[in-house]
């Protein structure tokens, strides 16, 4: 990603009348320790206040380690939410390390839960949004939180769509393999040494946080906030699905020995030894709903998904699988793989002209399923 790249990754829309909705009204959903996590919710100006409106509700990417609601903004999405008839909400939820994708899970739940019972009195007289039809939607690791809540919220979303996104399989070596040579959009290999505040055994003082904000160095556009290439140092070390489950390799204190083996490295060796042992009995009990590609049925929500064909940092394969998976249990699924692109491809110059029939082909969808639902654009 170019440094022009990454500051439109963090532009937000400042002509609200062009979009056709209000500046964003900022509420916390839910408070841990000293913090909150904070959603922005977007209303269309042209409704009464007896209208009840679905919601899209939007996850930010960022490895699930680096990022806020106004991280990797889908101004495209948002236009055609408003278009639409939508409320958009876009959310934070509380990053790796030292979260766990069991924290992520309980934010998820917090946030359908504020959704559905305590949004509208903070909307005044505007409007009244309807937790009935949410449309869940995210971006790389934003996907996999949006996989989530298409399986464990409640209530249940009705539409879930992708970008790129992470969770359709991750017993691959992407997340398992440890890496010695660029593979990461071809960045650097990175010194995990770099990063001790961050990582596992954690220090005093590492505490939850759910907003870590783009920053870039104001002459060369490179990231400069320390946080940003964390999920690719756990990536580049196999190490991802130990922050993600909770569940590391314990050292003992004098010899620096395992003493026992954490989640990636039992997986590692289980599929060196036999590939064919991906089975959902290789999971813990108590981390296997952490895994999308274990747990979707036939109740699982109408999907778009989208990938670039030459994604290196969430590979392609991961909405291919998912594709199939609903396939398997006949949900209506569509998948769109885009010829020639990378990671985070829609965030180049202009994408609504370059991407025009894609983003409204997305949409059409959307609106099939609003009016199967009962409301009329």
């Amino acid at each position: 990603m170019d440094p022009e790249l990454y500051q439109r990754a963090s532009e937000i829309v400042n002509d609200w009348d062009d979009v056709g909705c209000t500046e964003p009204i900022t509420l916390a959903y839910k408070s841990f320790s000293d913090k909150s996590c904070y959603i922005d919710v977007y209303l269309p100006t042209k409704v009464t206040s007896e209208s009840r409106i679905p919601i899209l509700l939007y996850f930010h990417g960022g490895g699930m380690t680096v990022g806020n609601r106004r991280s990797w903004f889908p101004t495209w999405m948002l236009k055609r939410a408003i278009k639409a008839g939508c409320c958009f909400v876009s959310a934070d939820y509380r990053l790796m390390p030292p979260a766990s994708g069991h924290d992520i899970l309980e934010d998820i739940h917090d946030l359908f839960r504020f959704l559905s019972e305590d949004l509208d009195t903070h909307l005044g007289t505007h409007c009244k949004a309807d937790p009935t039809r949410i449309i869940v939607a995210g971006s790389s690791a934003g996907s996999f939180c949006a996989y989530m809540a298409a399986l464990h919220a409640n209530p249940k979303p009705i539409v879930v769509l992708s970008l790129y996104g992470m969770g359709g399989n991750v017993l691959i070596p992407q997340y398992l393999s440890v890496k010695t040579e660029p593979f990461f959009m071809g960045r650097e290999i990175l010194d995990i040494k770099t990063f001790r505040a961050y990582l596992h055994p954690f220090l005093p003082g590492n505490t939850h946080i759910a907003d870590s904000r783009l920053a870039y160095d104001p002459e060369t556009g490179i990231p400069s906030n320390p946080r940003m290439p964390l999920c690719r140092i756990l990536l580049q070390d196999g190490i991802w699905l130990d922050y993600w489950t909770g569940d590391f390799d314990e050292l003992d204190d004098k010899t620096g020995d395992i003493v026992s083996e954490g989640f990636s490295r039992r997986i590692r060796k289980a599929l060196e030894r036999d590939e064919s042992r991906i089975h959902p009995r290789m999971i813990p009990s108590n981390n296997l709903h952490l895994f999308p590609q274990f747990n979707v049925t036939a109740q699982f929500p109408p999907s778009f998904l989208v990938h670039g064909e030459l994604d290196s940092a969430v590979k392609k394969t991961e909405s291919e699988n998912m594709k199939a998976l609903l396939d398997a249990v006949g949900v209506e699924a569509h998948l769109r793989i885009v010829p020639g692109q990378e990671h985070s491809f829609e965030y180049t110059a202009d994408p609504d002209s370059k991407y025009q029939e894609l983003f409204d082909e997305m949409f059409d969808f959307v609106s099939h399923i609003l009016k199967d639902k009962g409301h009329v654009m």
